[in-house]
């Protein structure tokens, strides 16, 4: 379940999406496809048919993003009491995570929680600020029959807690070897929140005037102000191109393309744009996000401990070397091939659900 998910699975609606959703919607079509399964993906309501069928994943709509948070878990019972599931998964806290472990332990269905996000191990993400959801979090992990981190730091918040977790690497299907030349542009991609600080790229861009930036930048839901405004002074910067929405199934031809990924964010869990970028071949520059020091580890871009400074030096590096930059991508690709291969992992991930 994942209700902004619908755009993956229908590209002619325009909706904005993040990682979670992306890893579940590959997930779900990965599990279709092994014909094993009979696959149910619960989204919100985008004036769609109450079921469609994608790639054998009976997609169904359920509630709306404007109705208030009872409204949109009733909708959600409503929904589940028809699909009768023997297993529910859910991935990124909201509001109706504790409902939805409770309305499993009452029907006894399992229930699978993958953590999204650092902050939602570490005290800091924003529905711990209320005491009314902050004691749903605490039942949605405490019901949970199997919880899944996707890095270390978020195994051991959870083990402070005394809750037991599985770890998996997100993952993507992986088409054999791939040619990489030297791209054409220094990639961005995300949403406009301000956690993962979007300002930052526009004074790189500035920075390197000489060289060709690209910024995919969907307006996030709850701060659309920020997409505006990054769009408005993007204008004023000559080598800069900034582009509010890319379809899923495109997206990948810009990392293909791209020279280098960049990365600003305060704090991830393991950002899917990473994935892309390794997949890709395509070297990593991140500031201050570095899961399991796997950038550094497999020497697959760079890795600026939160120094904008370096971030900057670290860039005119690898545009300036070419055997340093064919080495990272070289790395990149095999890290890839190595941990996040969709129809590797999507066996542990079985494994993990169906003890």
């Amino acid at each position: 379940m994942a209700p902004k998910a619908y755009q993956l699975f229908n590209p002619e609606v325009k909706s904005t999406f993040g990682g979670a959703e992306v890893q579940l919607y590959l997930l779900s079509t990965e599990l279709a496809r092994s014909k094993k399964f009979d696959v149910h993906f619960m989204v919100a309501d985008y004036g769609q048919k109450e079921v469609e069928t994608y790639g054998g994943v009976s997609v169904w709509k359920s509630l709306n993003l404007k109705n208030n948070i009872l409204r949109q878990a009733l909708n959600f019972f409503k929904i589940f009491n028809k699909i009768n599931a023997d297993i529910y998964i859910q991935r990124t806290l909201t509001a109706q995570s504790g409902l939805i472990a409770l309305y499993c332990r009452f029907k006894k269905k399992r229930f699978v929680y993958m953590v999204a996000h650092d902050s939602e191990t570490d005290g800091t993400h924003k529905l711990y600020r209320n005491w009314v959801t902050r004691f749903l979090i605490k039942l949605n992990f405490k019901l949970a029959n199997e919880i899944i981190v996707q890095n270390q730091f978020q195994n051991k918040e959870l083990f402070k807690e005394n809750i037991q977790a599985y770890q998996l690497k997100s993952s993507y299907p992986l088409n054999g070897e791939l040619l990489k030349g030297r791209g054409e542009f220094i990639l961005w991609v995300g949403r406009s929140e301000d956690w993962k600080r979007p300002a930052f790229f526009l004074e790189l861009a500035k920075s390197i005037p000489r060289e060709k930036f690209v910024m995919i930048c969907a307006a996030a839901t709850d701060q659309p102000e920020l997409s505006r405004d990054l769009k408005k002074k993007s204008g004023n910067i000559a080598n800069l191109q900034f582009i509010e929405f890319v379809p899923f199934q495109q997206v990948d031809d810009y990392f293909a393309k791209a020279k280098i990924f960049v990365n600003t964010s305060i704090q991830e869990g393991f950002p899917n744009t990473f994935i892309q970028a390794v997949k890709n071949k395509t070297p990593i520059l991140s500031l201050n996000v570095n899961p399991d020091d796997f950038i550094t580890a497999y020497n697959c871009g760079f890795y600026c401990y939160d120094d904008f400074a370096l971030l900057v030096k670290n860039l005119q590096r690898l545009l300036s070397d070419g055997e340093l930059y064919s080495q990272m991508s070289a790395n990149a690709g095999k890290y890839a091939r190595e941990n996040h291969n969709i129809t590797i992992n999507v066996n542990k991930f079985l494994e993990m659900i169906t003890k």
